[in-house]
């Protein structure tokens, strides 16, 4: 598992803000929250879908060009004061 102390190992670096252009920012978040087929809205789904849905979506991403090397984090492993970093820093949401 992954800690958030080792979140700057993973191209995180323009969170230092230091360089040239420190003083320009661009963020951009991704939010998955559409239906995948065959499977309950969230709200209504059983932590067993929920795992097999999220061995799915992890294979997926693996496979993929653009996430091969992302990163995969169990949030509710963290301890609250990193899952607030996460929050402020708009990593999650």
């Amino acid at each position: 598992m992954m800690e958030l102390d080792t979140l700057g190992d993973f191209g995180l670096s323009w969170l230092e803000a230091s360089g040239p252009h420190a003083d320009i920012v661009l963020s951009t978040r991704v939010r998955l929250a559409r239906n995948l087929q065959g499977h309950a809205f969230s709200p209504r789904i059983q932590d067993e879908d929920r795992l097999r849905i999220l061995a799915s979506v992890q294979r997926a991403a693996e496979k993929g060009m653009l996430l091969r090397d992302g990163v995969s984090v169990d949030v509710g492993s963290l301890e609250p004061l990193s899952r607030q970093v996460l929050l402020e820093r708009h990593l999650v949401s």
